[in-house]
């Protein structure tokens, strides 16, 4: 709208300077200036509020987006290690599902592992079990989460490390996809501490 204004008054202005003006004309060429000078004002103003806003969005993006300093982790042999504790957990998955013990299983599993595991979890489109049990929001629906989507997408997927914000230490999630008779079950993974 500002922009309109602003080439409205200009054109008037042209116009008149066209057109030729005489005395009687003086107090609408002011008040035009005015206003041409008045919208020259709010377009410095906006420039500036935008270049504000602009240096802020800059600094958000520094604090959030920071880079993962390079580590070391997950090398081959590793990731190999999850990979079959993954594949012990699916087949204790598997072996309980019909009994229903799935949790009372997963915290068995959670507790022998040699793994410093943060969560081992299983879930399908319906349900999910989680180990060390953790409350979670009603809203949080697992086979919406990227962990399940790019297991189901990969087979298996190695996530990019991040760093946990309770403990400040570095996290590696590996997930895999469950197929039974070339069906998709579900989807089990870890969360394993790795510095």
């Amino acid at each position: 709208m500002k922009k309109m204004r602003s080439v409205i008054v200009c054109f008037l202005l042209i116009s008149m300077m066209l057109v030729g003006c005489n005395s009687g004309n003086q107090e609408e060429i002011q008040h035009l200036q005015k206003e041409l000078t008045d919208t020259k004002q709010e377009l410095m103003e906006t420039k500036t509020a935008l270049a504000k806003a602009k240096e802020e969005l800059a600094t958000i993006k520094d604090v959030f987006y920071e880079e993962t300093p390079a580590i070391n982790w997950p090398d081959a042999a590793q990731i190999q290690t999850v990979e079959d504790s993954l594949e012990l957990l699916e087949k204790t998955i598997m072996g309980c599902y019909e009994d229903g013990d799935i949790q009372e299983q997963m915290d068995a599993y959670v507790s022998s592992q040699s793994l410093e595991i943060v969560n081992a979890y299983y879930g399908t489109t319906e349900e999910m079990y989680i180990s060390p049990m953790v409350e979670l929001p009603d809203s949080y629906v697992f086979s919406e989460r990227p962990v399940y989507k790019d297991a189901v997408e990969q087979g298996l997927n190695v996530a990019e490390p991040y760093v946990d914000a309770m403990s400040g230490r570095y996290i590696q999630t590996i997930s895999k996809a469950v197929i039974v008779q070339g069906e998709l079950i579900g989807v089990v993974g870890i969360d394993v501490y790795i510095n």
